[in-house]
């Protein structure tokens, strides 16, 4: 697995307790970034937005 793909699954393992938790209409990206502790552009380079980057989680989680 390369850097890229490593960081892209880090942030969607780290986030999802907190997705599940607050909900997602309530949790900001800024939540997220401080969670998993990439930077704003690091997340705009993997998702194009919120709504994305939960879509690719539940994918994640459903092939677990």
């Amino acid at each position: 697995m390369n850097k890229a793909a490593a960081t892209r699954l880090n942030m969607l393992q780290k986030a999802f307790e907190l997705i599940y938790v607050k909900g997602f209409q309530t949790t900001s990206i800024d939540d997220i970034l401080a969670t998993t502790q990439v930077t704003k552009g690091a997340f705009y380079y993997h998702f194009k937005n919120k709504d994305e980057y939960c879509h690719h989680q539940r994918i994640a989680k459903a092939h677990l």
